[in-house]
């Protein structure tokens, strides 16, 4: 399975990022009231491409696979960002979380809301 690569390090490809907002804007898809994020690191990119769905109060829960920092995988500081802004940027949407899991280097999250 491919890895995220961490912005300047090693080889990169070029994809086509799209928001949630576009599908659910336009009717295609129905707001999710669940979301999962697994990025390998890019978690806060995420969260900021779906920060102005979220701020209209879209999903109740998030769930998130957050990846703190090792020497064999991508983590959320190699993108550029902490765990605790991640987590105050959650709270700053209206969400709790809690900590549902430890494991090593990655740790999963519930965030939920009302």
């Amino acid at each position: 399975m491919p890895q995220a690569t961490p912005p300047g390090d090693g080889p990169t490809r070029e994809i086509t990022v799209k928001t949630l907002a576009g599908p659910v804007e336009s009717d295609r898809l129905a707001p999710p009231d669940i979301v999962k994020i697994d990025v390998e690191g890019a978690e806060n990119e995420v969260l900021g491409g779906m920060r102005e769905y979220l701020e209209n109060g879209g999903s109740r829960v998030i769930y998130v696979e957050l990846h703190r920092p090792t020497d064999w995988r991508p983590s959320i500081e190699d993108f550029g960002s902490t765990e605790e802004a991640f987590l105050s940027d959650l709270q700053s949407l209206g969400f709790d979380f809690t900590v549902l899991h430890e494991r090593r280097a990655v740790v999963h999250i519930k965030a939920s809301r009302g």
